[in-house]
């Protein structure tokens, strides 16, 4: 099985690539970095749009694996 942790889409925010978009490629497991993709460096929590999108993720059979590499103690 061939793997990368090179991102596949670019777009302008992750909530325009839609679920069907990673299922159309065989995708099923998306990795997703906090700090500058799902939200503002610094901000505590994703925008409700944000949070709705990876919802919508797990409700298409996919499963969001979130990571950071923040140094916050949390």
């Amino acid at each position: 099985m061939r793997f990368s942790l090179l991102a596949r889409y670019s777009r302008r925010g992750v909530t325009d690539i839609s679920p069907e978009l990673f299922l159309r490629d065989g995708i099923f497991l998306v990795m997703l970095d906090v700090d500058n993709t799902l939200m503002p460096y610094g901000k505590e929590r994703p925008s409700e749009a944000v949070a709705d999108w990876v919802r919508s993720l797990t409700a298409h059979g996919l499963t969001p694996y979130i990571v950071s590499n923040s140094h916050r103690n949390e």
